[in-house]
């Protein structure tokens, strides 16, 4: 290990050691993305989902309680991922649906599905107990867009740690991709921790199959 990749190497071991069972897997998770020979993607992604995510969590120092910039950068992150892969031409929207859909862990799935509920202002519209991720996908667009066009980001504010309440907030948004906005209530009931936590482990997720898929083949 050259000096550089020591450094590297140290520099994302303290920030990724929470996300693996041991140490042994942490190691092969840098080591491989940080020392690919193939080319210097993976290390770019692993350099990016440090900084941005190191970001989104500093922006509570900006506003606290609300997770707007926070949700900000995470897409961000999630969007920059993408670009970095040759020739993956998606659309943003259809980008943050796509690693919610493909990356996050079933069992994070099925959390955030079970903690949020949607309900629409509409009476003949039934509210719904268990929305689908993609609807997850499209509430925090929604989110993302206010804040980057309108200049709202106090909006959403995930349930407090040290509180049973789950939180109500009402902005315009879509049920699906190729929808109409329209007024819809979300109850969160899902913590910022685990939300970041499914986050980290889809990011993950999204790292290795770029590995394999790019890295390993010939």
């Amino acid at each position: 290990m050259n000096k550089e990749t020591k450094v590297l190497y140290e520099l994302h071991k303290s920030f990724f050691k929470s996300y693996f069972q041991n140490e042994e897997e942490l190691e092969r998770f840098l080591l491989e993305k940080i020392t690919c020979s193939k080319n210097d993607i993976p290390r770019r992604m692993i350099n990016t989902v440090h900084r941005l995510v190191v970001l989104s969590d500093d922006m509570t120092k900006i506003k606290s309680g609300s997770r707007d910039l926070t949700i900000f950068f995470i897409l961000t992150c999630i969007e920059t991922l993408y670009t970095l892969v040759p020739d993956l031409k998606m659309k943003k929207q259809d980008i943050i649906i796509d690693f919610f859909e493909k990356y996050l862990r079933e069992n994070d799935k099925e959390k955030i599905q079970r903690k949020i509920s949607i309900l629409v202002d509409d009476h003949d519209t039934p509210s719904l107990e268990d929305p689908s991720i993609e609807q997850f996908a499209l509430m925090l667009i929604a989110v993302r867009n206010n804040l980057a066009h309108e200049g709202i980001y106090w909006e959403l504010h995930f349930k407090d740690e040290s509180s049973e309440d789950s939180m109500l907030h009402t902005f315009k948004s879509k049920l699906k991709k190729d929808g109409c906005f329209s007024d819809i209530t979300y109850e969160i009931g899902i913590t910022y921790k685990e939300f970041r936590l499914a986050c980290m482990r889809a990011f993950i997720n999204f790292m290795n199959d770029y590995y394999r898929t790019h890295c390993l083949s010939d």
